[in-house]
């Protein structure tokens, strides 16, 4: 099975009249989009009034956001005047979702999609899903623990920057553990979808209007984060690692791609150990 993971490289002048994006080319849409990100963060987090930038300033004034930073001083990073936002359908890789259980994340519900609290709870296996949807690291402790029944249809496990992507051993794992085809979907800080993966199983299919996945040396990663109103952050340093790909996926869907993505263990331990003094400290 093709697993591989997950992106896109801009140029804007960050300055640019009002127009309505909707009358705008996708590419555009996605520019402007990123002009609102910037000036919310400018206006609305200590951050970004602290930034040294000129009205004439480009993207690539903008400087990265280390993830460390980030997680030990969030408040200088958040819009507190901001609501959060609207709650997102669920993102089925293949046609129509069929009956589903979610856990762990806040999703539009329906007759098929429905929300539950932990993979122990009862009312989860009572609504006998055809697929389930989950965090990684819930669907791995309950396949060791209690033994995961068999599913009809599909396993989703979501993954994040803290978290890291799926390895190739956990979705062998997961695969065991249900008997389904496992797809992996990348998160934002508040749980908004950014990248998916589809039924090709090769790279996560960037959702455009939530982020833009940049490379850096050594395809180190990037994130700015386009749908979340209350964490208007641009060029986070993920410390994670992957290959963004533009060419067409087999599967009929255009979007960028991430391959390749994985953690950068070096890098990470030594964050950790920092991550860890700043705590103490």
């Amino acid at each position: 099975m093709f697993r591989a993971a997950h992106y896109h490289k801009v140029t804007l002048s960050l300055p640019m009249p009002w127009i309505r994006r909707r009358s705008l080319p996708s590419e555009d849409r996605h520019a402007a989009r990123l002009r609102e990100v910037y000036h919310a963060m400018r206006s609305s987090t200590r951050y970004g009034q602290s930034l040294d930038l000129g009205e004439s300033a480009k993207w690539a004034d903008v400087p990265s956001i280390d993830l460390l930073e980030f997680l030990c001083h969030t408040d200088r990073y958040t819009d507190a005047s901001a609501g959060s936002a609207n709650r997102e359908e669920l993102v089925y890789p293949v046609g129509r979702a069929p009956r589903t259980a979610v856990v762990g994340r806040d999703v539009k519900q329906t007759w098929r999609v429905r929300t539950f609290e932990s993979l122990l709870d009862e009312k989860l296996w009572r609504f006998k899903p055809h697929a389930i949807a989950a965090p990684a690291d819930s669907l791995r402790c309950y396949a060791q623990d209690s033994g995961a029944a068999p599913l009809r249809n599909a396993v989703i496990a979501f993954s994040d920057i803290l978290q890291g992507p799926l390895s190739f051993e956990d979705s062998d794992r997961l695969w065991a553990a249900y008997q389904v085809p496992v797809f992996e979907q990348f998160l934002g800080l508040d749980g908004e979808l950014l990248a998916w993966e589809c039924e090709i199983h090769h790279g996560l299919h960037v959702r455009e209007d939530a982020a833009l996945f940049e490379t850096l040396v050594d395809e180190r990663l990037m994130i700015s984060f386009l749908a979340n109103p209350r964490l208007p952050l641009l060029r986070v340093e993920t410390g994670l690692a992957g290959r963004i790909v533009k060419e067409p996926c087999p599967c009929g869907v255009n979007s960028p791609r991430i391959v390749d993505l994985h953690r950068r263990p070096i890098k990470r331990r030594i964050a950790a150990h920092e991550f860890a003094v700043a705590a103490v400290g």
